[in-house]
């Protein structure tokens, strides 16, 4: 059975075997062919139901993509899960010096907003503090007659003074209590992504704990993306479009490995972005270890594709990251998984000696 599989995925032609079970005559035409195409469409000239009597006994499955569309397939206990090698991770662009430069514009910007939202919009005149060298936060007015303060990690609160020199005071002691605890989340994120700002706590279930913080990962094409750091030093590879999304990432990497991505959960989630994916196969790595990165799949973009031959390939990730784009040459997406699956894999940062 194997050796008939893998024959057929390398093009070759396939040793001839007998299904396991007792069929009828048209279910052995269906299974015949099966066996030798790996993969069968609705213009093979053999009835549905035929493959559908097959996917009875776990011999196939059926996928309808359309009103008279359908693609039928080994099921996938059936199949040879196809291998590649690991690549390294990409270590860290060090920041230019036109990127440093923008750093300054970078913090501001969320801590303005942040203290505009807070204050609705009242804030007027923000006044940079610096200590140490580095800018701890801003001063700004409120109502030309009050002062409020932000932090460079865009935290504030709604207490008023009288003075700036008077609201610097607690500024300075907000942005000491901001690095102390950061510290080790800031050195383990600089590991991976070049230059990390604008930490933001993730609170856990008892409002008193933090579970970890999402920053900006960069200041160069990243300056609008987010990523996740755990409080103990896990850093997320992967850059997320909004800050949310980056906290619902590390949520999930602190609830543990997901254990739904079997293969029929992975049609799901992938024929919800791409209704007629079909013919997925596992992926593995290379090696001794063989460990479980995903599948590639094929995509008919129109309905006449298939008869043409004009495929491509998709992949999706184990932890169920969908790949954004698709390419012709399925060795090209089982590339392109195995560096997604790169991205999927935590840094762990040492914890300081104390």
């Amino acid at each position: 059975m194997t050796d008939t599989i893998a024959n057929a995925e390398a093009g070759t032609n396939p040793i001839r075997r007998r299904p396991p079970v007792k069929l009828p005559p048209r279910a052995v035409k269906a299974w015949n062919l099966l066996n030798e195409k790996g993969v069968v469409h609705s213009i093979c000239g053999i009835d549905r139901r035929a493959f559908e009597h097959l996917q009875g006994h776990e011999l196939a499955v059926v996928t309808i993509i359309g009103r008279t569309e359908w693609v039928a397939e080994l099921d996938p206990r059936l199949r040879v899960p196809l291998s590649v090698a690991i690549p390294a991770p990409v270590p860290p662009v060090p920041p230019s010096a036109d990127d440093l430069a923008l750093l300054p514009l970078r913090i501001r910007e969320p801590a303005h907003l942040a203290a505009a939202r807070i204050h609705r919009k009242q804030c007027y005149d923000y006044t940079e503090v610096v200590e140490a060298g580095e800018v701890a936060g801003w001063v700004y007015g409120i109502y030309d007659r009050e002062f409020g303060w932000v932090t460079a990690d865009a935290q504030t609160e709604q207490p008023r003074y009288s003075s700036r020199e008077e609201a610097a005071g607690p500024l300075r002691v907000a942005r000491r209590a901001e690095l102390a605890a950061t510290a080790h989340a800031r050195q383990a994120a600089a590991a991976v992504h070049p230059t990390p700002h604008v930490f933001r706590p993730i609170p856990g279930e008892n409002e008193q704990s933090v579970l970890g913080w999402t920053f900006r990962p960069s200041v160069g094409k990243l300056s609008g993306r987010h990523a996740w750091v755990t409080a103990d030093g896990t850093v997320g590879r992967r850059t997320y479009r909004y800050d949310t999304e980056a906290a619902h990432a590390l949520r999930q990497y602190l609830a543990g490995p997901d254990d739904l991505w079997q293969s029929e959960e992975a049609r799901k989630r992938v024929r919800e972005v791409h209704r007629s994916a079909f013919n997925f196969t596992a992926v593995t790595s290379a090696g001794t270890e063989q460990l479980f990165l995903g599948w590639v799949f094929y995509v008919s973009p129109r309905r006449n594709d298939f008869a043409y031959g004009t495929l491509v390939h998709g992949w999706m990730t184990q932890a169920g990251q969908i790949g954004k784009e698709l390419v012709e040459a399925r060795e090209d997406a089982v590339a392109a998984l195995a560096a997604d699956w790169v991205l999927d894999q935590p840094h762990v940062a040492p914890r300081p000696v104390p």
